[in-house]
């Protein structure tokens, strides 16, 4: 047997037992094996991509931008310092700050917003109502 058909049996033979893990990176088939997001400087990453989300994987790298441009715990955030647990929210000029759970995040209203389809943008501001404080609305 050639050594690149024994190299790759026993790289099958390796995932096939690796598999029900979700650990394939030994045989080169992934290039991450990590689960949940995390941080490389102020940018996200995620490890997905394959086709079935265990075969191929790969690192996906998601810039923070403003106003999140702070990435922590895999999330990019406005205020890492300060912590939330509610369900805080206000508006700072046209930006409306809110509570992801556990740290503080923006909507810059001042970008235009969309129905999704192009030619459909409009424009928001940050509106303080009673039902939902600190929330980008149309107007």
């Amino acid at each position: 047997m050639r050594t690149e058909t024994k190299a790759l049996a026993h790289c099958f033979t390796a995932w096939a037992g690796l598999a029900l893990l979700g650990n394939v990176t030994a045989c080169g088939l992934n290039d991450c094996d990590f689960v949940e997001q995390r941080c490389d400087g102020n940018v996200v990453e995620t490890c997905g991509g394959g086709p079935d989300q265990m075969l191929f994987r790969k690192i996906v790298r998601t810039p923070c931008v403003a106003p999140n441009n702070i990435c922590v715990e895999g999330l990019c955030v406005y205020d890492p310092v300060t912590t939330c647990s509610g369900p805080e929210s206000r508006c700072v000029g046209r930006v409306a700050l809110s509570c992801n759970g556990r740290y503080i995040v923006a909507d810059d209203c001042s970008l235009p917003g969309s129905y999704g389809s192009p030619g459909t943008e409009f424009d928001r501001t940050c509106v303080v109502d009673g039902g939902s404080p600190g929330t980008c609305q149309q107007i």
